[in-house]
């Protein structure tokens, strides 16, 4: 891919996403535990660059199911362009996925870490939007029992807030109809380990309405 060593680099792209992004800046953004890839794109737009072909289909997929499902005022990634071309310099094939932004802040940004009562219940609502959704064309499933369309990766940073309301999601490769606890096992993770304590992880329970269920908790949540 021809990276330089910095932040600011300068890539050799499909023609089709070089014409999209034309001279906008590209940042590498290092986010979580995150394999791929990942560019700012001038302000606007964020480019995903993976070998993992399956994977990245799989959120350009859920991407485009999602655009019109969630209710207004958030938003999820609209893809600009898409394509797989082999690198000519090691001949692996990669994906290369160009996005809009989602505005926002991450759920795990300071002042939403130091009012956790309030992002519980942000966290909460997350949830029944993705569970209430119908799944009827769904482009995937999952390998659990289960009817319900979950996020699949609900941690902090997928989740964006703007003025303590949520603004939209991210990171949608797992997005499939599979069971709920597995949504809940991934924010219960994230809370905690970025609050550093698991004094709010009953509270995030009683907003949901569920108890906590150990055996499905430690199914999911595989650290």
């Amino acid at each position: 891919m021809n990276e330089k060593n910095s932040n600011r680099v300068k890539l050799s792209l499909p023609p089709v996403i070089a014409g999209i992004i034309g001279n906008r800046t590209l940042t590498r953004r290092i986010i979580g535990r995150n394999s791929q890839y990942v560019y700012a794109v001038g302000k606007d737009l964020y480019l995903k660059i993976s070998s993992d072909l399956e994977s990245l289909r799989r959120e350009r997929d859920a991407d485009i199911w999602l655009e019109h499902k969630m209710p207004g005022g958030v938003s999820v990634p609209r893809v600009g362009g898409y394509d797989e071309v082999a690198d000519a310099d090691d001949g692996v094939r990669y994906g290369y996925l160009l996005t809009t932004a989602v505005h926002g802040t991450p759920a795990c940004a300071p002042p939403y870490i130091k009012d956790p009562v309030r992002l519980c219940e942000l966290l909460a609502e997350g949830i029944r939007m993705f569970h209430q959704l119908p799944p009827a064309g769904c482009p995937a499933s999952g390998d659990s029992v289960g009817g319900t369309v979950i996020h699949g990766d609900f941690c902090l940073p997928n989740i964006i807030l703007h003025r303590s309301r949520i603004s939209g999601f991210v990171d949608l490769g797992q997005v499939k109809v599979g069971d709920p606890w597995e949504d809940y096992a991934w924010c219960l993770w994230s809370l905690e380990y970025n609050l550093k304590t698991n004094a709010y992880n009953q509270l995030l329970l009683d907003k949901l309405g569920v108890s906590f269920d150990e055996e499905k908790y430690h199914k999911y949540v595989d650290i």
